[in-house]
């Protein structure tokens, strides 16, 4: 499976605004706030394009170092500032954000990474693990919330005609987070279908006659869930491979589900056949019509195990296509949306 694209998706104060004409003590107040900006954008936006891309964990680690160096400058750079002619109203606020961006990648962020490696356990966990996510932005979007509110205000009382931003990172930055939020939802729909299915494959690899029976009608109920949701989803700007392809691993799992009571059948047949063998081999003499009989119960054995085989081979090959073709989906989705940094 691909690996996920687990950093939190948020717009930082470098999406907010251009400044006016004039080069005023105000305006070059709020222009100093903004390149701190602009620093923790650029590391961000290269850090999330590391993990989007399937990078190494090294060097993936060292882009989250690389972030938490400038998140720390910043922070000092925050804390440096002086109110602007004895007002400390943005001051407050700005280091405010600042040092809740800190925490959020330092303690937030850190107990999401813990939950990463056991998020793929159960569907339970990798739902926690992404409203982790969830929770961090959106403590994050509040205090953001409260700092670009301070920034207006201290533009208006200044008379500084702000101009609203859409440069080339504010663009990658907001792309990211909806390919992100957009990839999450249709994750969960996937992942909840696989994971049962990962149960239903033990049981099947066990040959757990009872565990086979429960799985195979919960991974039934799932995945016709699953294509109820997917056929109602809605397309990331007109791009259905994400549905398309989820819907059709789904459509197999539902069939694997209702195909799999062959295996049932041939756990009963040969708990059967292994008893008459034990029997027929605790004989300390044998007729020869016993021996033609024994002989013919192996050559169906045998046939059964064949048959077997061929139908698990077969469903091996339809589950290998389902999932290659959503993860190739999800390859090109992150290609196409969350752009390439360096």
């Amino acid at each position: 499976m691909r690996r996920l694209v687990l950093p939190l998706t948020f717009i930082f104060i470098s999406t907010l605004s251009a400044f006016s004409q004039n080069a005023s003590p105000a305006a070059n107040y709020l222009d100093n706030i903004s390149k701190q900006g602009q620093l923790i954008s650029k590391k961000y936006l290269s850090y999330m394009s590391e993990a989007a891309h399937g990078s190494k964990l090294k060097k993936l680690e060292q882009k989250r170092k690389e972030m938490l160096t400038t998140l720390r400058g910043v922070q000092a750079n925050a804390t440096k500032l002086k109110p602007f002619k004895g007002d400390t109203t943005l001051k407050k606020s700005y280091e405010r954000y600042i040092t809740i961006l800190n925490s959020v990648f330092n303690e937030d962020y850190g107990k999401i990474v813990n939950m990463e490696e056991i998020a793929e356990e159960s569907y339970d966990q990798m739902e926690a693990y992404l409203l982790a996510q969830e929770r961090a932005e959106e403590k994050l979007n509040e205090a953001f919330g409260q700092f670009d509110d301070a920034y207006d205000k201290f533009a208006a009382n200044n008379k500084i005609n702000l101009i609203q931003s859409d440069d080339k990172m504010s663009r990658k930055m907001k792309k990211i987070g909806e390919a992100n939020q957009y990839y999450h939802r249709k994750y969960l729909v996937f992942f909840k279908v696989f994971k049962q299915e990962a149960y239903l494959i033990d049981a099947v690899s066990k040959k757990d006659v009872n565990g086979i029976e429960q799985n195979k009608n919960t991974l039934l109920k799932y995945a016709t869930e699953a294509v109820a949701k997917l056929d109602t989803a809605k397309p990331f700007r007109r791009d259905q491979s994400l549905i398309a392809a989820g819907k059709k691993y789904a459509q197999f799992a539902k069939t694997e589900s209702e195909r799999l009571g062959f295996v049932s059948d041939y756990v009963l047949k040969m708990d059967e056949f292994e008893k008459i063998k034990k029997a027929f081999e605790a004989k300390s003499s044998k007729s020869q019509a016993e021996v033609k009989e024994f002989n013919q119960r192996i050559d169906q054995t045998n046939k059964l195990i064949d048959q077997y085989n061929q139908q698990i081979q077969q469903l091996d090959k339809g589950r290998n296509q389902a999932l290659n073709g959503w993860n190739g989906s999800v390859k090109e989705f992150f290609e196409s949306y969350i752009p390439k940094e360096k």
